[in-house]
């Protein structure tokens, strides 16, 4: 499975499957709205709605906008994998040996996005997919409240390796909240430790260096920088990075940062077996509703007999 940024502008005017969330947040709808407006054309249009947050305002209005256009969420749990394949395997007649598909990522959990790349590139169903996932990017206005840590486990089809006699090395993607990436660093007891913040905007540069300032002092290594808009750049330093330590290691990546830092740290748990990508699970109150922007980040997956 290849990894490939792509522009907006670069996208194909028709798709065989169109798969997108409806969630509480504004941006649930902002790349089929641009997409549709610029003339893209999604054969067969899916659409996941969780089970939670159903009565909140912007989630009502989320599910009358893909109602409208004849697509009723179908709504699963946030950890769901098994009925990701159940609906998926409903389209599977229709969409042939090479399917060209189109995921919105911006309102999934991670396991739906991680379940959608295992289900085209891992489960030998299809010869030559093509899959375009696209990141539409919200500004966080407010402050983040705690996260209240339930569990930390591997994302669906991320459980990498666990040799009980070798160190463990924890890459960790930092966002705005602290005391989580403590708690998570305490709880794994990692013995090499690789914190990662995203680079390509100011503002939110110094916000996750600011938050993190204490933890990447105490944990006296380089700070590494990757970019939030380069899914490609990031799949590649990722690979770079841990090139030395696989070898005698156990590899966890913990995203806790940027969605784009968890598509590039689920694909590689995807292609290297032996690295696992963990997801710290829990709740945030009030949840965060990002206000979306124009910008979409869109990156492509195929396997290596297409994309030329």
């Amino acid at each position: 499975m290849r990894v490939l940024d792509v522009r907006p502008s670069d996208l194909p005017t028709v798709y065989d499957l169109g798969i997108f969330a409806s969630g509480f947040e504004k941006r649930s709808t902002t790349a089929h709205r641009t997409f549709v407006n610029r003339g893209v054309t999604f054969r067969r249009t899916l659409v996941f709605g969780f089970t939670s947050h159903r009565d909140d305002a912007g989630r009502i209005e989320n599910d009358k906008y893909f109602i409208k256009i004849g697509s009723e969420p179908i709504c699963i749990g946030n950890s769901a994998a098994n009925d990701v394949f159940d609906v998926l395997a409903e389209y599977r007649e229709t969409l042939g040996a090479n399917p060209s598909v189109f995921v919105d990522y911006s309102a999934m959990s991670r396991t739906w996005y991680s379940a959608i790349a295992f289900y085209f590139f891992k489960s030998a169903i299809f010869t030559a997919p093509s899959v375009d996932l696209c990141y539409s990017c919200g500004q966080y206005d407010g402050s983040f409240g705690p996260l209240a840590i339930r569990q930390v486990a591997a994302i669906f089809g991320c459980d990498g390796a666990n040799d009980p006699g070798r160190p463990l090395a924890v890459v960790i993607s930092l966002g705005f909240d602290c005391m989580g990436a403590q708690c998570v660093l305490d709880q794994l007891e990692p013995d090499i430790v690789f914190p990662i913040v995203a680079g390509g905007n100011a503002a939110n540069d110094s916000r996750a260096e600011r938050a993190n300032e204490d933890l990447i002092k105490d944990l006296g290594v380089a700070l590494i920088r990757l970019p939030l808009r380069s899914v490609e750049h990031t799949y590649g330093a990722l690979v770079d990075l841990l090139v030395p330590v696989r070898g005698n290691h156990n590899v966890a990546l913990v995203p806790m940062g940027p969605k784009t830092h968890t598509l590039a740290s689920v694909l590689m748990s995807l292609n290297f077996n032996d690295v696992a990508c963990l997801h710290v699970s829990g709740e945030r109150n009030p949840p965060i509703n990002a206000r979306p922007t124009d910008e979409l980040i869109i990156t492509r997956i195929f396997n290596e007999a297409v994309g030329q």
